[in-house]
């Protein structure tokens, strides 16, 4: 089994450092009973809560089936809306340890024989169309920011197009050839070629990407199907549920602000936009935990929600504006907007609340998405009156397979301290037989050792002081031998820091890549 690095307490979680190494958490030994236990809790649910639930799950599967096979082969039969396990992320260039939750997550639908999904969280906005690249030499390693799309006005993913296509052809070449002296023959080279394919039939960047590596983890044998969230957000229980809180907006502002007050008292956080901002609350008008924007006004903006006379009033505080007669079906009015070409997408803690407590048993975090979901987890208890099923918190590290300088902070920490030692301990650096500073250590040690109220600190203190700078003058060859090795090291640290990086995307490594998550999957998941 891979190393599992143990978090010291629960929402204070790091990354590993070392090369294959896993963060899961809670251990693997536990996976088993949560999942049992949160299959149990299913049935404590309120009856509205169970019955979207149930009607959520049937359709989210069906689209889901639909949508993977569209670009991959699916048997019906290994899939059903019962059991379901789900993960999720934005359709981006990510990093191995965030690749390495897909794996686990099609090894557990496996081992619990249930629906394992993967979220492409498409209502995140499209701000960086590039990735960071090692380049130069093992001894002088630089990093290059490759571009494959120039992105001239920030969309969310479901919207955006490639407006650079010579950039967009040319990434793989560019990119293997940037990587070349650190890895011959990267994935991008087969990679890239799938994506520009799936962009031709589905004309979006961020589908593109999730559909080519979707296609690579059928080819290493990964059992899973996807689908974007904003797929999602066209269905009848998603209206419901948005509709459900938009109805009863000034009882879930109340429940939760006070959870992130209470979440910011506890972990002492000084900061109002941590873990995320509260909810405005002004006169007659209420900030909804939702996004808004539509084909004609595509930026993304916090959604409102205001009564005025006989009316419910949605709107961004800028153009859009939409009036719902008091008493009328807000459900079937969000299910109307969505056909006129309007998006209300749930912000960050929503998707997960939603993703968790109506379309899955169990949902797999990476180490950021695990960090506010103990506040989801007590808005859901107060709000949805349900004990919300546990999750588990997932991420791996992989370095590109490169020899890096063996060095680390611990080294340079090391010659710090003999610096530090030159200064106010420069006696341990002689022989006690110098007689050229005998007399100096002797006079060090005198006034040491003299104790007791008579004594004058301030002169006791100054004349230690101008003895360790006499002997310190006697060691300057050897302080100066000291601060050039830290000079080195701290090179050499830098250079390190690159190429172990854990952030590089996953399509600069190596074919094998594929395998050796694989590899980390099978070890780190019970049975």
């Amino acid at each position: 089994m891979p190393n599992a690095v143990p978090s010291a307490a629960r929402r204070h979680f790091k990354a590993p450092s070392r090369s294959g190494d896993c963060l899961l958490d809670p251990p693997p030994r536990e996976w088993n009973s949560i999942w049992q236990a949160n299959l149990a809790g299913r049935t404590n649910a309120p009856s509205f809560l169970a019955t979207l639930r149930t009607n959520a799950r049937i359709e989210f599967l069906k689209f889901a089936l639909h949508y993977t096979r569209q670009y991959r082969d699916v048997a019906d039969k290994q899939f059903n809306a019962d059991r379901v396990i789900l993960s999720g992320h934005q359709p981006d260039l990510f990093h191995p340890g965030v690749w390495f939750k897909n794996f686990v997550l099609s090894r557990l639908g496996q081992q619990f024989s249930a629906s394992a999904v993967q979220l492409i969280i498409d209502n995140d906005v499209y701000r960086q169309a590039s990735i960071r690249i090692p380049t130069g030499s093992i001894a002088k390693p630089l990093v290059e920011q490759i571009h494959f799309d120039r992105i001239e006005f920030p969309v969310p993913f479901e919207l955006a197009k490639i407006s650079d296509h010579e950039s967009f052809r040319s990434f793989a070449k560019r990119s293997a050839q940037s990587i070349r002296p650190f890895v011959d023959q990267p994935l991008v080279q087969q990679f890239w070629p799938q994506v520009l394919a799936e962009y031709q039939r589905v004309e979006n960047v961020g589908q593109a990407i999730a559909a080519a590596r979707h296609r690579t983890e059928a080819d290493l044998g990964l059992s899973t199907l996807e689908l974007p969230l904003s797929h999602v957000c066209r269905t009848e229980p998603f209206w419901k549920f948005a509709a459900d809180v938009i109805e009863r907006i000034d009882a879930f502002i109340g429940i939760y602000n006070q959870c992130l007050a209470e979440f910011r008292l506890i972990h002492k956080l000084r900061s109002r936009s941590h873990p995320v901002p509260d909810l405005e609350i002004g006169q007659c008008e209420f900030e909804t935990p939702f996004w808004v924007w539509s084909k004609s006004s595509p930026v993304r903006r916090r959604l409102y929600v205001r009564q005025s006379g006989g009316e419910v009033i949605l709107h961004d505080r800028h153009l859009l504006e939409f009036r719902i007669k008091t008493g009328a079906s807000l459900a079937e009015r969000l299910q109307q907007l969505d056909a006129e070409g309007v998006a209300i997408r749930p912000r960050a803690m929503m998707t997960t609340m939603y993703a968790r407590i109506v379309l899955s048993d169990l949902f797999l975090h990476g180490i950021g998405g695990s960090v506010y979901d103990e506040v989801t987890d007590e808005i859901a208890r107060q709000f949805f009156r349900i004990e919300p099923p546990r999750f588990l918190t997932l991420t791996a590290t992989i370095h590109l397979p490169v020899s890096s300088p063996d060095v680390s902070r611990a080294d340079v920490r090391c010659i710090d301290n003999d610096l530090r030692s030159l200064v106010y301990h420069p006696e341990n650096y002689f022989d006690e037989s110098n007689g050229t500073v005998h007399e100096l250590i002797a006079a060090k040690r005198m006034w040491i050792e003299r104790v007791g109220p008579d004594i004058n600190l301030s002169i006791r203190h100054q004349s230690i002081r101008d003895i360790n700078q006499l002997l310190t003058t006697k060691l300057k060859s050897l302080a100066d031998q000291l601060i050039q090795t830290r000079r080195k090291l701290n090179v050499e640290l830098e250079h390190a820091n690159i190429l172990r990086s854990r952030e590089f995307s996953f399509v600069l490594f190596p074919n094998a890549l594929g395998e050796e998550l694989h590899r980390l999957a099978v070890e780190a998941t019970p049975g």
